[in-house]
């Protein structure tokens, strides 16, 4: 209810950065188009002759990008492609880890005279993403930021004033927090997942429920099984911070986490995937090698069968490890035991994820609800202009 009309905003294009696997929307709406080009912008010369084009066919008062993870460059290529359309639309960044930040003063241009992303909105899911960009468009130098992750930027007051566009980042938490499940979805999962917990789990026989891992193939080196007993390398919970405000939460302690070893009986576990079409094979491979039986190795193929997977196991006290971002969020959404699997590839993100554990469910919705109505605002200042 909080979007505007569909008729009350100019055109905005959508662009998918999923190289190739398209977009999977529930509900396509006040997105006028999708384009998608793998990869985005300027890897050879066609694609970014494909995506100008596509921009230059209309013109649009918004290009949103939602992809996740993404680097520098292809952020400031999209900037740069936006500021370059005669309507010179707004670029809003929604739910993003911003990797591989440069200092200002080192691409070459000065920012105080040339800024591709000054008409843009950066949502930022973690607090290294946020801080790391804002210094990079206010050039004080991104690679100290690293160092100065203030707890207010993770206990932000959700009522202050959005920022002014270009010249930082809004801290959101992950926006997945926003996300509404069908109910009905939801009962059907829940009530087949506590009939096969009750099937595959009995306390009676010594073999009780434990932890709920999902592990992805590319980090299958990080899972060890030996005479039964599985372990993994995890991210230790991170520390809090105390605030001498009352009516703000305490932040997590920055920086990277350390690591520490997990082990379970392969007897007590289950093993799943939020994503389908990659790990498939891999969990297929740990029932060939008889680590799990087929039962306990679960494809989640729809959000609602992942949420009723791991409300299940908040139900029985079960801990849920995980190395994929999405899973994490929703066992600390649902209120689930959680921990994080350390993933080498995706440090900033995980680490990210993991700082986000420290703040209570309630304050991610509330940070959620400051970056919506920041990116309504700037829609509709948009509209005006």
């Amino acid at each position: 209810g909080a979007f505007p009309q569909p008729s009350s905003v100019a055109p905005i294009v959508f662009l998918d950065f999923a190289y190739g696997m398209g977009v999977a929307l529930r509900e396509l709406a006040y997105v006028d188009e999708v384009f998608t080009s793998s990869p985005p912008f300027g890897d050879s010369p066609h694609d970014e002759r494909r995506a100008e084009a596509a921009l230059l066919s209309r013109d649009y008062a918004a290009v949103i990008v939602m992809p996740g993870p993404m680097n520098a460059a292809r952020m400031l290529a999209t900037c740069k492609l936006a500021h370059g359309l005669r309507s010179k639309p707004l670029v809003v960044a929604v739910g993003v880890t911003i990797s591989h930040i440069p200092a200002a003063d080192s691409l070459g241009w000065n920012m105080s005279v040339y800024n591709p992303c000054s008409s843009a909105l950066v949502i930022a899911r973690e607090p290294i993403t946020a801080r790391r960009w804002t210094a990079f468009v206010s050039r004080k130098g991104a690679r100290t930021a690293e160092l100065d992750i203030l707890a207010d930027t993770m206990s932000a007051d959700t009522l202050a004033p959005c920022p002014a566009l270009g010249s930082s980042a809004v801290f959101a938490g992950d926006t997945s927090f926003s996300f509404k499940p069908s109910a009905a979805l939801m009962g059907t999962w829940r009530r087949h997942y506590s009939d096969w917990a009750h099937t595959q789990f009995d306390a009676g026989r010594g073999r009780p429920w434990r932890a709920l891992i999902f592990n992805r193939n590319s980090n299958k080196e990080n899972l060890r099984v030996y005479k039964g007993v599985v372990s993994l390398r995890v991210l230790t919970l991170p520390s809090v911070h105390s605030s001498k405000s009352p009516d703000r939460v305490g932040a997590p302690a920055v920086g990277y986490n350390k690591t520490k070893t997990v082990r379970f009986d392969a007897t007590n576990v289950v093993f799943a995937t939020s994503d389908v079409d990659v790990d498939r094979g891999y969990l297929a491979n740990l029932v060939a090698r008889g680590i799990v039986p087929a039962t306990r190795a679960i494809l989640a193929e729809n959000v609602e069968q992942m949420w009723g997977l791991i409300d299940t196991a908040r139900r029985a006290g079960v801990l849920v490890l995980s190395d994929r971002y999405h899973p994490a969020v929703a066992a600390h959404l649902l209120g689930a035991r959680v921990q994080v699997i350390k993933y080498s590839r995706e440090p900033q993100k995980l680490n990210g994820v993991n700082q986000m554990l420290g703040l209570p469910s309630e304050k991610v919705h509330d940070l959620n609800a400051r970056a919506w109505r920041c990116m309504h605002q700037a829609l509709a200042t948009r509209r005006r202009s």
